[in-house]
């Protein structure tokens, strides 16, 4: 299996496993550029008595973590070859959950941090019971929302449905991970009609 291999112009511009918040933009640009829908980061880590850590993430384009892991031992090629075997494995479950039955999409919404707000996101994606047949709350984390949606139709019909919103930006979508990124518009109020009020329960932080 070949994998295209990008080293970056500056230290600044890598992308490593263990940052906990990459640049979005970043892995976007990267991700464009090579034309390829993840991007894989890992380090390899010296420990005592010539024992190694191998670290690695696997970034959406959004910068969400689709996977990661950590394996140690003492041969390279064998820690780099179970990590490449790891990975084959989490997109094959996410393969086989894309021709299942039950068809399941991952929305990211990014810049909310008002109840309000994704109160409003959680209405509209209700309010479509013939696309929608469920809407789970996943995680709430530093103004990142992520919904888990049990969908029937076609995957394209969903994205083509969600570009239509005003309320939000669109970021990107991945097919292979029936995912979509999507931001809150900076006119979230406006297109509503409504003015932001000081008393809005704030979510950033919550987990």
């Amino acid at each position: 299996m070949a994998l295209p291999i990008t080293l970056p112009e500056s230290a600044q511009n890598w992308i490593l496993p263990q940052v906990p918040n990459p640049s979005n933009a970043l892995i976007r640009t990267v991700l464009q550029k090579a034309n390829q829908d993840y991007l894989l980061s890992f380090k390899l880590i010296k420990r005592e008595a010539s024992t190694y850590a191998l670290v690695w993430t696997v970034f959406a384009p959004s910068g969400v973590v689709v996977t990661k892991g950590q394996i140690t031992g003492g041969d390279r090629p064998s820690l780099m070859q179970a990590m490449f075997d790891q990975v084959m494995q989490r997109y094959a479950l996410l393969a086989k959950q894309t021709n299942s039955d039950v068809q399941k999409i991952t929305l990211n919404v990014y810049d909310l941090v008002n109840a309000d707000q994704m109160q409003e996101i959680e209405m509209r994606l209700k309010a479509n019971q013939a696309m929608f047949n469920s809407i789970k709350l996943r995680s709430i984390q530093a103004g990142l929302v992520q919904y888990e949606i049990d969908y029937q139709g076609r995957y394209q019909n969903v994205v083509t449905w969600l570009r239509a919103w005003q309320i939000i930006d669109f970021i990107g979508e991945s097919n292979n991970l029936h995912q979509v990124d999507v931001k809150l518009n900076p006119n979230f109020y406006d297109q509503l009609g409504l003015e932001k009020t000081a008393s809005e329960k704030n979510l950033q932080g919550v987990q």
